[in-house]
């Protein structure tokens, strides 16, 4: 049997490493001067120029078209390495494993509410960095779009409490449901958002009821 604890660990680590090596291409992208390629042709003519006036070439001009092509080079490089490792963490998700635990997850959703299992299972389940799914994201985002801030504002506003990236907060509320964003602002504007969380969290039910009823983003009564 696996030792819990120490998966959790290594997760967190993985997590961790995954998340700065994103901000590496992030900040590198960022700082790219990545010269189009236009631009180093135009330099080739120049230079092409000069040969065919019998002129010197201009160290100058020969160390431009260098570090331009060194640039452009590197660049594509970078470019390629992330994509390379987008594609990899893709491919990681798309196995057969992510079915597998989804299948399980939703055979579990199951059992609990036909009562099959006789003790509720009151393990919360996490997010990144150990954060809540439900009280540390799910709840906090839709109370702030009840407040009128749209779904970009109150991600960007929990992220920013829980010092994580805006993706995460993001995922946490769309994916970690098995829905889109745009499916998500749709289930929190007709307050319908209360019925997934309940069959998603079914040993929470009580504590959404609460803040259903607390944040008036329970469903209104039809007539």
């Amino acid at each position: 049997m696996i030792d819990l604890e120490k998966v959790k660990t290594r997760i967190k680590s993985v997590m961790k490493e995954c998340e700065d090596l994103i901000k590496i291409f992030e900040n590198e992208i960022k700082d790219q001067n990545n010269p189009s390629f236009p631009k180093i042709k135009l330099i080739d003519n120049a230079i092409m120029n000069f040969k065919r006036s019998n002129l010197e070439i201009p160290n100058d001009l020969r160390t431009l078209k260098l570090k331009l092509v060194t640039n452009h080079e590197r660049s594509n490089e970078i470019f390629s390495l992330a994509k390379s490792f987008i594609d990899d963490l893709g491919s990681i998700l798309a196995q057969d494993f992510v079915k597998l635990v989804k299948r399980a997850k939703m055979q579990s959703n199951r059992s609990n509410r036909s009562g099959s299992i006789s003790e509720p299972n009151y393990q919360r389940p996490l997010g990144a960095k150990g954060h809540s799914n439900l009280d540390d994201y799910l709840i906090p985002v839709i109370r702030l779009m009840n407040e009128s801030l749209s779904h970009t504002e109150a991600f960007k506003k929990i992220a920013s409490e829980l010092d994580v990236r805006f993706n995460t907060v993001s995922s946490q509320c769309t994916r970690g449901l098995n829905i889109n964003t745009a499916q998500f602002t749709s289930l929190v504007k007709s307050r319908e958002i209360i019925d997934l969380l309940e069959s998603k969290f079914p040993d929470r039910v009580d504590k959404i009821r609460k803040e259903a009823e607390k944040g008036k983003w329970k469903k209104k009564k039809e007539p």
